[in-house]
């Protein structure tokens, strides 16, 4: 499991990591694809909690894609693609550990949601981590990331606390004259 740089070498590691897929010519047809990050991965069944099968999987700037493990097969190609997902139809959620199943998270596509277990919590944060950066760029069309938001002073002239019910932080008449209403109440 690795985070990529991204988008130039991002693309070359997809290239490198598709020659390991059969079937992977599929994914990287689309020139604007680069890889974010990728690793092993067990698929659980949803309602027993139980293990499925070994996956690899591939999040991209505009896809998650999956690839199931050959057992029999020798040479380079060790996987074989089993999904490719846009990024904007599905959902990854974080799973609370629970009786069985650690390390998880659960993707919600259509027709039926899928569950995930990895490898500890490092990696189960990395995967998501990496899912919040690939939703961020589909934001921004592709384009990295703004730098962090600081927010600026505002510029209107700060109230004092007596200013809370002039909102327009303008002089009032009215409370001078209240004032004085007070001390001739006062020295009646």
């Amino acid at each position: 499991e690795e985070v990529l740089p991204k988008p130039n070498q991002g693309r070359q590691e997809l290239l490198d990591l598709m020659e390991k897929v059969e079937g992977g010519r599929e994914v990287i047809q689309v020139q604007t694809r680069f890889i974010l990050y990728h690793g092993d991965l067990v698929e659980m069944d949803v309602s027993e909690n139980t293990a499925l099968h070994r996956v690899h999987g591939y999040l991209c700037n505009d896809s998650l894609v999956l690839a199931t493990w050959l057992r029999e097969k020798r040479g380079p190609v060790r996987f074989q693609l089993s999904t490719v997902w846009p990024l904007p139809t599905l959902a990854m959620v974080n799973v609370r550990d629970l009786a069985g199943v650690k390390h998880a998270w659960k993707l919600l596509v259509s027709p039926d949601p899928r569950l995930f277990q990895c490898r500890d919590a490092d990696s189960k944060a990395a995967w998501l981590a990496a899912y919040d950066e690939a939703k961020a760029l589909q934001r921004t069309g592709g384009q990295p990331q703004p730098g962090t938001f600081t927010r600026m002073e505002s510029l209107r002239p700060k109230r004092k606390v007596a200013d809370v019910n002039n909102p327009f932080g303008e002089p009032d008449d009215e409370e001078e004259d209240e004032e004085e209403l007070m001390g001739v109440l006062g020295a009646a």
